[in-house]
């Protein structure tokens, strides 16, 4: 993986990240940048400017379309919710987003 925010961004994104896992906001926080995805991004080369598609072929690719879309709280706000302010971070369902290779951070469950 490339690195391409700036050390003081990288900070503020995983220190926002560890407090929305740990409020319990979330169990699973996405850190792909959403102005710079990068290369081999498919939901965006499949879906941008189709994005109602999304519900009636792969509704699990609607978490991908922050990454274009200035507003998706006001555009789905039935699957949209900002969950955090500065830096920002949007909330989904499960159901609205794929699995990805990106950086993630899961809440750590044990289990005996």
């Amino acid at each position: 993986w490339e690195l391409v925010e700036d050390t003081k961004t990288l900070i503020e994104q995983l220190n926002a990240a560890i407090r929305i896992i740990e409020s319990g906001i979330a169990d699973v926080v996405r850190l792909r940048s959403r102005n710079h995805p990068g290369p081999d991004f498919y939901a965006k080369e499949r879906y941008k400017g189709r994005e109602e598609q999304v519900f009636t072929t792969q509704t699990n690719l609607l978490c991908n379309v922050y990454h274009w879309i200035q507003n998706p709280v006001q555009k789905w706000p039935f699957a949209f919710q900002k969950c955090f302010d500065d830096p920002e971070f949007f909330c989904l369902k499960a159901e609205y987003c794929n699995w990805t290779n990106n950086p993630t951070i899961f809440k750590k469950i044990m289990v005996d």
